[in-house]
């Protein structure tokens, strides 16, 4: 089902910025809309928020067309094994995920698998491998959600 309306120009416009809310507008089922940004046109996203938003999979796009994203919050999402999160492994410059309330920081060495599946990150739900809080200047400030 393609994208309508205000939640298309919103889409549109993530090739303009650095931080994007998205929402509760990207949901598993139109994920896969990800594959209409025009792949000639890099996407200079930063800064990614797609919590709560019944993801459970298919990453892959995301990471092709957002190769430069530095922090991805997924938190509140409904990832369950580390093998949903490998196409993240191509984002070379994420240094900041976040998947706090997700199904899968239950699972037995949490932490220590995701660090070593993406060993580009050094932040992790807000705390590098050492369990060091992220200093001020890391932590992104979560802004209040706005309605699309």
């Amino acid at each position: 089902m393609p994208i309508k309306g205000k939640k298309k120009i919103y889409l549109n416009l993530l090739e303009k910025i650095n931080f994007y809310h998205c929402c509760k507008l990207i949901t598993t089922q139109n994920m896969k809309n990800f594959k209409n940004f025009r792949s000639q046109n890099p996407v200079f996203l930063l800064q990614l928020e797609l919590s709560d938003n019944n993801i459970s999979g298919s990453l892959e796009t995301l990471a092709e067309k957002c190769a430069n994203l530095t922090y991805l919050n997924l938190s509140g999402n409904k990832f369950k094994e580390l093998s949903t999160l490998e196409a993240l492994q191509n984002l070379k410059n994420l240094k900041s995920l976040d998947l706090f309330n997700c199904e899968i920081t239950t699972l037995e060495d949490y932490r220590e698998s995701i660090f070593e599946l993406l060993p580009q990150v050094t932040y992790l739900d807000g705390f590098d491998a050492e369990d060091n809080e992220a200093p001020d200047s890391e932590i992104i400030v979560k802004k209040k959600k706005k309605t699309c």
